[in-house]
């Protein structure tokens, strides 16, 4: 409760710090956790990190979701 999952895609070629990060997230995984929220930023060099938080209630702890595809888009500047 009150935690955050965070997952690496690696091999995003040219993503660099400060490039915006749009997530593609599927509803099965959105809808796994009512508290959840997701961030998606540049962690390194053409990498991406993902956050999925549960930011909103301090009691109840995020699942464990069944395995799914999240997209993402990077712009860069």
């Amino acid at each position: 409760a009150g935690t955050c999952d965070t997952l690496t895609i690696t091999g995003v070629t040219g993503a660099a710090d400060g490039d915006e990060v749009f997530l593609g997230i599927p509803t099965a995984l959105s809808a796994s956790d009512t508290y959840q929220t997701f961030q998606g930023w540049v962690s390194s060099a053409d990498t991406i990190s993902i956050k999925r938080c549960n930011v909103l209630n301090s009691v109840t702890a995020l699942s464990n979701p069944a395995a799914a595809t999240v997209r993402a888009t990077v712009i860069h500047h």
